[in-house]
């Protein structure tokens, strides 16, 4: 079926609408099953797709990542509110080469599981946590056909620079961010609006006051008003 292992949740034979929900750095199933959950018991016809990244946690299996950020950044930079956004975008445009090829492979994937299940883009959604909110904007923009839209929780348009050269669709992103957030930093989300914006990609950029770094179900609620 496809490299990526992945569980599957509907709430109905043949859903019209399916989300690919990318899950964030040293993440469990566990952790973000109650988003699943929400989404299910409040949303008509879905079907959730959720793959699991390749990189386990070494002091747990059940942990898994896109790929590991800590390389990149051995004294924490990122995590630092004194730390310009322009050093914090450098960190992760370190990761430009992984993010592209990766973003490859979950399009691939995403085409397997639209020729098993039956679905289209035009009924496709992307969402992703944190590093899989990273992986999602690269996978939905790099897609060679445009998706209904894209959901990025607390994340980073990662490697710009890199990015603006391989877009293919563009198509609706929505930037949804905690400014309680210290670990993707709160100050990222206005360089992401400016980023997508001066790429001529339609965007939304939502704050929530008192959320730090995890999916709220506010969030879910926005999420599910749009879909």
């Amino acid at each position: 079926m496809s490299d990526f292992s992945y569980q599957y949740l509907s709430n109905c034979k043949n859903p019209k609408k399916r989300i690919i929900f990318l899950h964030g750095y040293n993440n469990t199933y566990e952790e973000m099953s109650h988003i699943y959950e929400k989404l299910l018991s409040t949303t008509k016809n879905l079907g959730i797709f959720i793959p699991i990244g390749k990189q386990t946690a070494t002091s747990d299996i059940n942990r898994h990542s896109w790929w590991k950020i800590s390389g990149f950044d051995s004294e924490g930079k990122r995590l630092k509110q004194e730390t310009p956004i322009e050093e914090i975008v450098y960190v992760y445009n370190q990761v430009g080469n992984i993010l592209y090829n990766t973003s490859k492979e979950v399009n691939d994937f995403i085409d397997k599981l639209q020729q098993k299940y039956n679905f289209t883009d035009n009924q496709t959604y992307i969402a992703g946590f944190s590093q899989g909110a990273m992986l999602g904007i690269w996978t939905a923009l790099t897609r060679k056909n445009t998706i209904r839209a894209c959901f990025s929780f607390s994340g980073l348009v990662a490697a710009d620079n890199l990015l603006t050269g391989k877009i293919v669709s563009k198509p609706k992103v929505y930037l949804l961010h905690g400014k309680q957030d210290k670990q993707v930093l709160y100050k990222c989300m206005d360089y992401n609006l400016k980023t997508l914006q001066n790429l001529k990609i339609e965007t939304d950029a939502i704050s929530f006051e008192n959320l730090d770094h995890k999916v709220s179900l506010e969030e879910i609620d926005f999420m599910v008003s749009k879909i």
